[in-house]
């Protein structure tokens, strides 16, 4: 190959510069615009929260899937989220439970794994 044709495949640190200030307005806005977007969808979608907790039982794990909807936890988590202000107590215990899986007995490596998992909407 000649000179001439390799020096033609080449290029310069100039035209990059010209090419990045020829798009800079593009470069600018279009993550802003990005950014504004995904704020505006952000506040309109409902706020929802998701946990999953897998604990190791070695014990009775049935006993401890009870306590995990019992009173003495949903109480606590009820007032916190405000469902108490709207209705009473055993109505709001009773939407937490029913937001509340739980899982009993799944065998992993030969433990017994208690897997819990919950979903809230929050206002």
């Amino acid at each position: 190959m000649s000179d001439e044709h390799i020096q033609d495949d080449e290029i310069s640190l100039l035209d990059l510069a010209l090419t990045v200030a020829e798009n800079l307005r593009l470069l600018i806005i279009g993550p802003i615009a990005a950014g504004l977007i995904a704020l505006g969808v952000s506040r309109l979608l409902p706020k929802t929260f998701e946990s999953v907790a897998i604990l190791n039982v070695i014990d009775q794990p049935e006993k401890v899937a009870s306590l995990a909807t019992s009173a003495a936890v949903l109480d606590p988590v009820a007032e916190q989220l405000g469902l108490t202000k709207s209705a009473t107590k055993d109505a709001a215990r009773a939407a937490l439970r029913g937001r509340v899986s739980m899982a009993v007995g799944i065998v992993f490596w030969g433990l017994v794994v208690l897997r819990s998992g919950a979903f809230i909407d929050r206002p």
